[in-house]
């Protein structure tokens, strides 16, 4: 895909592009000013004000920390599976190697006591605990 200028120079253009993403279709957003508001809008129609954009880019961040966090538990537990089998078919390389890919597939993961980086929080939904993700140095 290459600039395109005369569309930058475009007048009907909505507004001047922004650094984020549309949280619905991944569109570029347009930051388009009336008087004292701020709104963010992509191509397809999706439109935000500032509050509310910063809602939706957190229910995203949120929803892919989840999924990460399940697709690494999920990995190491395969892993620890196929290790399993392999150790039982009396193949202890293969055993070995999917051991490894368990371990490995462990420590990306948060540490686990029972329940995800994501803890429940006060009232509906969940809320992000940076504590339990980041490791302290």
């Amino acid at each position: 895909m290459e600039f395109d200028q005369a569309a930058m120079d475009d007048p009907d253009k909505p507004g001047r592009p922004s650094v984020c993403s549309c949280p619905e279709c991944s569109g570029v957003l347009w930051e388009v000013r009336e008087g004292d508001l701020v709104r963010y809008r992509c191509r397809v129609g999706h439109s935000y004000t500032l509050e509310t954009l910063a809602g939706a880019k957190a229910k995203a961040l949120e929803s892919a920390l989840w999924a990460a966090w399940r697709a690494l538990q999920e990995s190491s537990s395969l892993a620890r599976r196929c290790a399993e089998r392999a150790a039982q078919g009396r193949s202890s390389i293969t055993a070995e190697r999917f051991e490894q890919r368990a371990e490995s597939s462990q420590e990306h993961a948060p540490p686990d006591s029972g329940n995800s980086p994501l803890q429940p929080g006060p009232g509906a939904g969940t809320r992000f605990d940076e504590d339990r993700l980041i490791p302290a140095l």
